[in-house]
């Protein structure tokens, strides 16, 4: 397999007709298994989502579930501005077995944090019993602030995990943990470019793009077991 083949064999569209590739999507899995990884969180950016209709992502989420038949946990995203598809899309995704549910902040305009509260309490209430991942990334800003985070953890028992993409966040990251207690666990994005720093402090993983995910992985638990230099190495290489 050359470069090229190898780069599209990480994309869930055919060239042809951008009709979902599914035998791509079934190996897809079977790669994250063999490299250890313990999620696979789709239809996310690297796999074309925004290419989708709505029916097209849950039938991703369905293929995943079907081929992973429980050897990998599935993290169906269930992003929309609109509440009303949002939560359509997770209950879809909760029915298709979907171990849990993934939500983006949506970032389109700048909303007070009173307004993405309500958005993501009445998300978080559609599902109660589900484990929720929200993730975050501004770029016209902040994320959502550690007040914010406690407040949404106290009154919904299923905001299970956070994903935050900014830099320099090890201080953000350690006080989250502090102030939830760890009952919220924190993934970092920015394709693992602080992970590093940020895995000593206790945080759950790290959510990279599937094409490098093995290597992370490894470099993930070399770091966890005090195995610094392997780990150092590794990642720099």
């Amino acid at each position: 397999m050359n470069y090229l083949e190898w780069c599209r064999s990480f994309r869930l569209l055919s060239g042809e007709d951008e009709e979902i590739d599914e035998d791509a999507l079934r190996r897809l899995i079977d790669f994250a298994i063999a490299g250890g990884i313990k999620a696979v969180c789709l239809p996310a950016y690297a796999s074309e989502f925004y290419k989708l209709s709505d029916d097209e992502k849950l039938r991703v989420v369905k293929i995943a579930v079907e081929h992973a038949a429980g050897r990998i946990k599935i993290v169906a995203q269930s992003n929309s501005p609109s509440l009303k598809i949002a939560i359509r899309l997770a209950q879809a995704n909760v029915k298709a077995g979907a171990d849990v549910i993934s939500l983006a902040v949506p970032r389109i305009f700048g909303l007070p944090e009173e307004s993405i509260r309500e958005y993501l309490s009445g998300f978080l209430s559609s599902i109660p019993t589900t484990p929720v991942l929200v993730q975050d990334f501004n770029p016209g800003g902040s994320s959502i602030s550690v007040g914010f985070i406690k407040q949404l953890m106290e009154k919904h028992s299923n905001f299970k995990y956070l994903k935050l993409e900014e830099p320099l966040c090890a201080p953000k990251f350690e006080e989250i943990i502090s102030t939830t207690g760890g009952k919220v666990g924190l993934f970092e994005g920015w394709g693992g470019l602080y992970m590093l720093e940020l895995t000593p402090l206790g945080i759950a993983g790290v959510m990279p793009g599937l094409a490098v995910s093995d290597i992370l992985q490894k470099v993930f638990v070399l770091r966890r077991e005090g195995k610094h230099d392997e780990a150092f190495d590794l990642f720099e290489r």
